[in-house]
């Protein structure tokens, strides 16, 4: 909440815990105020290691630095059909746009 409402708020004073927690919805956010490309990808696998599916399809949605490809192929790799369409849908610069039509 603090991260999310104080601006200029100091994130390395709660990355590590944040991290720690592994809860999708506070990586998420702490993304969203991070700028070195490791500290995003590191959040984006923790992202994927969580299966969730609302958080990586926003984490594809929202963060510009966000590895499109690979959080696509760990949705296709649940073979879940109704969250593979909304990841389709909602995401821009996703590649399933195309077989979005045909399913």
């Amino acid at each position: 909440m603090y991260l999310k409402h104080v601006k200029g708020s100091d994130t390395s004073k709660f990355k590590q815990i944040i991290i720690d927690s592994g809860k999708p919805r506070y990586l998420f956010e702490l993304a969203k105020h991070l700028t070195t490309d490791s500290d995003i990808e590191m959040i984006e696998d923790l992202i994927i290691k969580s299966n969730s599916f609302t958080y990586m399809r926003l984490f594809a949605e929202k963060i510009k630095k966000a590895n499109v490809e690979k959080l696509e192929q760990a949705v296709l790799a649940t073979d879940n059909g109704p969250e593979i369409k909304k990841f389709a849908k909602y995401v821009r610069k996703s590649k399933m746009k195309q077989f979005l039509l045909v399913m």
